[in-house]
């Protein structure tokens, strides 16, 4: 059926297309018999295959390389997510209030430091009908780090 070289020969030719998908497959749970039936091998042998598959310096080199490049883009989320933040802890109150002390409209605060700013729509039912009402909060420091830490665990989440 395959022909897997032993783990000390050279790899002379590259991932067959089904064994790729399978490497693909495995990096989103590390569950080799799972990822071999995902990736159309018979489910009889998925757990014989899967092993063998890892076992090739081809595939072990294809994970590694795509962990590597999945902890590079992780490492340059942390870091924007930790600017992100650094900005929003050392706003400038005057980017978020007028001269008058009330807070701005949101289309005046910069952008970057909007995720500071709670929207509150609310319905109030009335003699004349439904009115709605729109309030705007200033997220204090800690509000501000478990939104950031809510949109961090969201996006890990998200890349699986």
């Amino acid at each position: 059926m395959y022909d897997y070289p032993s783990l000390h020969e050279t790899p002379t030719k590259p991932l067959e297309p089904r064994q790729q998908r399978f490497c693909e497959e495995y990096l989103k749970d590390m569950n080799a018999t799972a990822a071999a039936k995902r990736a159309g091998y018979s489910i009889k042998n998925a757990h014989n295959t899967g092993s063998k598959i890892l076992a090739l310096p081809l595939a072990k080199a294809y994970i590694r390389k795509a962990m590597d490049n999945m902890a590079d883009v992780q490492t340059m989320r942390t870091r924007l997510m930790n600017q992100e933040l650094l900005d929003l802890m050392h706003a400038n109150m005057g980017e978020f209030f007028d001269d008058n002390g009330d807070i701005k409209n949101l289309s005046e605060i910069p952008e970057h430091l909007r995720k500071a700013v709670e929207v509150k729509t609310t319905k109030v039912k009335g003699k004349r009908g439904v009115r709605i009402t729109t309030t705007y909060n200033l997220l204090n420091r800690v509000q501000m780090m478990e939104k950031i830490i809510q949109c961090l665990s969201a996006t890990a989440g998200g890349n699986r």
